[in-house]
């Protein structure tokens, strides 16, 4: 007859300490949903929202993870399960604040197919045999909605690339036969803001 295998208190104190140390992590992934998060016109409820979605997925992959491990190695004490899951929660966690970090220090960066896409555009507009093929247009813009409305609905051209940032459209290539321009709207609040104090444009 099989004898039950049990945890001494001490080797339980280790486990303990790191289902801790998991429940840190996953406040902590909260916080970095809400800096990502964060903008302009964000209300409290989103901000809050954020905060517990973040620590929601977050806390839902680690017990999904500690299922896992548990089941995939069942001779595993329950302090070692937790260990594992603790530290695959804490390459997660850095990777996420990595990814944060790296829109703090360039938040304007659009994503590396938006910029190869366009770099290959330029590079088939203006070729050595025929010199410049193609002049496009960079307009800012107040309201990049309406002014899509306006070049979309209005004019028929279509949108082909576009980056969107913070869950908002900041910038796109627009296409009308063999003509195209590019529209960005002016940053109105943050580090970045660019918006003109005086009146810009041609008065008919």
């Amino acid at each position: 007859m099989e004898g039950s295998r049990t945890e001494s208190p001490a080797s339980q104190r280790p486990g303990k300490g790191f289902i801790v140390g998991s429940g840190i992590l996953v406040v902590l992934n909260g916080l970095i949903s809400v800096l990502h998060a964060r903008g302009p016109g964000k209300t409290t409820a989103y901000i809050v929202g954020a905060f517990l979605g973040g620590a929601v997925v977050f806390a839902l992959i680690g017990l999904l993870l500690y299922g896992a491990v548990r089941a995939i190695g069942k001779s595993k004490s329950a302090s070692t399960v937790a260990k594992i899951v603790f530290w695959i929660l804490f390459v997660l966690l850095l990777l996420n604040a990595a990814s944060l970090l790296g829109r703090a220090v360039n938040p304007r960066a659009a994503s590396a197919q938006a910029v190869t896409t366009v770099l290959m555009k330029i590079m088939t507009v203006a070729t050595a045999e025929s010199n410049v093929q193609q002049a496009v247009p960079f307009l800012m813009v107040r309201d990049i909605e309406a002014s899509l409305r306006f070049y979309i609905d209005g004019l028929g051209f279509t949108k082909t690339i576009e980056w969107v940032n913070e869950g908002k459209l900041r910038w796109c290539w627009l296409e009308h036969g063999g003509a195209a321009l590019m529209l960005q709207e002016f940053w109105t609040s943050g580090p970045h803001a660019n918006v003109p104090t005086d009146r810009l444009g041609v008065e008919l």
